[in-house]
């Protein structure tokens, strides 16, 4: 399985996930992105407010794959390929 890693970033914010996880694809690696942010919000939300602050998914070769922001301005916008024309 692919190993994937979940660094967070933001003006405030600077960690790189040095571990990683394996995950059987590309949607299991969003889907426990995501896992992660609503777990980290609903822990402590107002440490994670930062308005540019979001999760980049990245696998063991390393460029970014996925951004996910953690606090969209309207609904969430489903996690999108970094490169990728919206």
């Amino acid at each position: 399985m692919p190993q994937y890693f979940f660094d967070v970033r933001s003006s405030e914010w600077d960690y790189t996930d040095p571990d990683g996880f394996s995950l059987p694809d590309d949607e299991a690696a969003i889907a426990y992105a995501e896992r992660i942010i609503r777990e980290l919000i609903s822990d402590d939300g107002n440490e994670y407010d930062a308005p540019d602050l979001q999760m980049l998914i990245r696998n063991e070769i390393g460029p970014v794959r996925f951004s996910i922001p953690f606090n969209p301005r309207k609904e969430r916008a489903p996690a999108r390929a970094i490169g990728s024309i919206i």
